[in-house]
C-alpha cells in the first residue's frame, strides 16, 4: 500500500546542519527505483548495465550480492534505506521505502517519496521530497527537526539543500489542518564514495609533557596548525578552554579539572567546539567553521578525510575497550555524572580500505595507525563524537 516516505533530522550531532538548508526543485538523476505491495519489495535499475549488483537495506552501511530486479517476497515492516552498488562499483543515491501502515487516519496522511544524496563535498547533501498525494490548493510545511520548527515546502517537489552526510527525520503536514500529516520517518543522506587510500600530512603535535590530560585541545591544536595557524596547545588550554572543578563539573559542558595536571578528566565535542570558536573569533583574516558532526557514520568521517578535512574524533586509549570509570555530582545541577573510561581524542588524517587501517595523529602516540574495525568499535562506543574545521571563502 505504500510506498516511499521521507524524513530527516540531526542526530547527536548536528545543529549547523540546519542553518544551511534552503528548500528548491531537486536536479538530480534517479537511476533505480522500487515497488512495495503489502510486504512484498522489489528493487529495480534503469541504467545500470550487466553484471553484479550489491543492495543496502540501511544506507550502505552493509550490501547484500543480488541480481537486478530482486524481490523480497515477505519483509517486515518497518523503514528501509535502499542504496544500490553497481556493477562499476559506483553508488546510487538512497530512497526510503516505507513498509505497513502507520496507524494515521485513513484520508490523513500525506505520503511522499523521499531520496538522500550523497554528500559529494562539504555540506552539499540533499533531501528530495516529492508528495504522492499532493493537493495543488493546499500549501504544505516541511519539519526537518523533528516538527521543532517548519519551513514552506516548494510545492510538490521539494529539496532540501546544504546537508551533512547522516540520518535525518521528515514531517510534512497541511498549513491549514496539521491533523493532515505525513509519519515520521527516516532517510540517509550518504557519505561520498571515497578512494581506496587518503593521507593527510598534519603537524604532529604531542601533549607531553605539558598537557598529560590535554588529548582534546592538542587534537584540536593539530587540526588548526594544518591551516597553517600557529596556535599552541597550551594557550588552547589556559585561555579558550573551558574548565569546571576536579571531579565536581560535568565534561559534556566544560572540561572536568586542568589539562595541566594528572589528575584530571577531559571534556566532549560541544566543549572543543566552543575552544575552537572562540579562538577563531580572534583570527580576523581569515573565516572558518567548527562542525560538530557527532552522530555521524564512520564512513562519513572517511569522506572528510577525502575530500582534504582532517577530523578530530573520540575514540579510546590504544583501541583498548571503554570501561564505566569514576562516578561524582555536578555541583551545578546535582546530578551524577560517570566518566568513561579509556577516553582519548586523536585526529584522524588518512585510511587505506586494502589494508583496512586507519591513520591517526595520536597526541600521545605519535602518527600510527589502528586497525579500521577497532577503530570504528570505539569512535561508536564514544557515542560518534567528531569535529570538522572547514576554512570558508567569506570572511
Amino acid at each position: 500500500m505504500n510506498e516511499i516516505r521521507k524524513l530527516l533530522i540531526t542526530l547527536a550531532a548536528v545543529v549547523l546542519m540546519c542553518l544551511v538548508c534552503g528548500f528548491s526543485v531537486s536536479a538530480r538523476a534517479s537511476g533505480f527505483g522500487y515497488t512495495v505491495n503489502n510486504n512484498k519489495l522489489t528493487v529495480f535499475v534503469s541504467d545500470g548495465g550487466e553484471g553484479a549488483y550489491k543492495l543496502s537495506l540501511d544506507g550502505g552501511r552493509s550490501y547484500m550480492q543480488t541480481s537486478m530486479p530482486y524481490t523480497f517476497h515477505y519483509i517486515p515492516d518497518g523503514i528501509y534505506q535502499l542504496r544500490v552498488m553497481y556493477p562499476d562499483g559506483s553508488l546510487s543515491e538512497v530512497k526510503a521505502a516505507v513498509v505497513g501502515k502507520s496507524g494515521i487516519p485513513a484520508g490523513n496522511e500525506i505520503f511522499a517519496n523521499l531520496t538522500g544524496y550523497a554528500e559529494e563535498t562539504l555540506g552539499s547533501g540533499e533531501i528530495s521530497i516529492s508528495i504522492k498525494n499532493f493537493d495543488s490548493s493546499a500549501t504544505y510545511l516541511l519539519s526537518t527537526d523533528g516538527g521543532r520548527s517548519w519551513k514552506p515546502a516548494a510545492g510538490k517537489e521539494s529539496v532540501i539543500s546544504g546537508l551533512y552526510s547522516g540520518e535525518y527525520t521528515v514531517d510534512i503536514r497541511r498549513t491549514d489542518d496539521p491533523h493532515v500529516s505525513s509519519r515520521s520517518l527516516e532517510i540517509t543522506v550518504p557519505a561520498k564514495k571515497t578512494a581506496d587510500s587518503v593521507i593527510l600530512q598534519v603537524p604532529l603535535i604531542k601533549q607531553l609533557p605539558e598537557l598529560p590530560t590535554g588529548c582534546e585541545v592538542t587534537s584540536l591544536s593539530m587540526a588548526l596548525n594544518f591551516y597553517g595557524i600557529k596556535i599552541s596547545k597550551t594557550v588552547l588550554a589556559d585561555v579558550f578552554l573551558d574548565k569546571g572543578e576536579y571531579r565536581a563539573a560535568d565534561y559534556r559542558k566544560v572540561f572536568v579539572g586542568d589539562p595541566r595536571e594528572i589528575k584530571a578528566y577531559g571534556c566532549y565535542s560541544d566543549v572543543l567546539v566552543n575552544c575552537a570558536e572562540k579562538f577563531l573569533e580572534t583570527i580576523k583574516t581569515r573565516s572558518f567553521d567548527v562542525l560538530n558532526v557527532t552522530g555521524c557514520s564512520a564512513e562519513a568521517l572517511y569522506g572528510y578525510v577525502d575530500m582534504g578535512y582532517p577530523v578530530i574524533v573520540w575514540t579510546t586509549n590504544k583501541m583498548l575497550p571503554t570501561f564505566e570509570g569514576p562516578s561524582w555530582i555536578d555541583k551545578d545541577t546535582g546530578e551524577t555524572v560517570t566518566w568513561v573510561g579509556n577516553e582519548h581524542c586523536v585526529l584522524l588524517t588518512g585510511f587505506d580500505r586494502s589494508k583496512k587501517v586507519v591513520y591517526l595523529n595520536d597526541p600521545l602516540y605519535g602518527i600510527v595507525p589502528f586497525k579500521m574495525s577497532d577503530f570504528e568499535l570505539r569512535f561508536y562506543e564514544l557515542e560518534q563524537q567528531a569535529i570538522v574545521i572547514s576554512e570558508t571563502t567569506d570572511g
